[in-house]
């Protein structure tokens, strides 16, 4: 074993095949790179990451000027014409609610007083309904405002109704048991009272004696 003679390789060539393969696994791993390059690629990567994101296109447009049309028409068309009815309504109701206290008293006066009170806050009333009176076209909510509407129109009817009545039976006062400025200290009775109004009413007069009759 000692005599077979030993092959040992040349550092030469070691050195230069080691130093070939280093050089080569540098140029595989570690390529040149262009700065320059580098951030221009990277600036039109981003700029194509934000265009798939979202874009601002004039359909887009359209769409917000559509909406921002719709919610102004709802606003002044809905909106505004039926808070301006509820805040118009309020003094009304109050007027009413006193009226009914009022004609308690039999105080001819106060009776009037507090009917030309309902009058003066009907009007208002009235002219804000008109400008919600073609909601009537909605299926549910056009109920309630053509209700609203006959009980507007109708308490304007009875205002004027009881106007001309409070004139009628205004001199006929103490007939009536009213409270006026000018009542008698005396008192009629009953059959008195009924005899006036029969008298006043030629029709009431009529069916009186057609009972009579029978």
């Amino acid at each position: 074993m000692d005599n077979i003679p030993q092959i040992k390789p040349d550092k030469n060539v070691v050195d230069t095949q080691a130093a070939k393969q280093i050089i080569s696994a540098k140029s595989v791993i570690l390529p040149e790179v262009n700065p320059s390059q580098s951030v221009s690629q990277e600036i039109s990567n981003n700029s194509e990451n934000s265009k798939g994101k979202f874009k601002f296109t004039p359909k887009h447009k359209k769409i917000l000027t559509i909406s921002g049309v719709f919610i102004i028409i709802i606003l002044f068309a809905v909106i505004v014409p039926l808070v301006n009815l509820y805040l118009k309504s309020k003094p009304l109701i109050a007027s009413g609610r006193k009226m009914a206290d009022t004609v308690k008293s039999q105080d001819l006066n106060l009776i009037k007083l507090g009917l030309e009170d309902v009058n003066t806050n009907l009007k208002p009333a009235l002219a804000a309904y008109k400008f919600v009176s073609w909601m009537r076209i909605f299926p549910y909510a056009g109920g309630y405002i053509k209700d609203l509407g006959h009980v507007l129109k109708g308490g304007d009817h009875g205002i004027k109704l009881g106007a001309l009545v409070l004139t009628t039976v205004e001199p006929y006062a103490d007939f009536l048991g009213l409270k006026t400025k000018e009542t008698t200290n005396g008192e009629q009775t009953a059959q008195e009272r009924i005899d006036f109004i029969l008298l006043r009413f030629p029709i009431l007069q009529k069916m009186q004696m057609k009972l009579h009759g029978k």
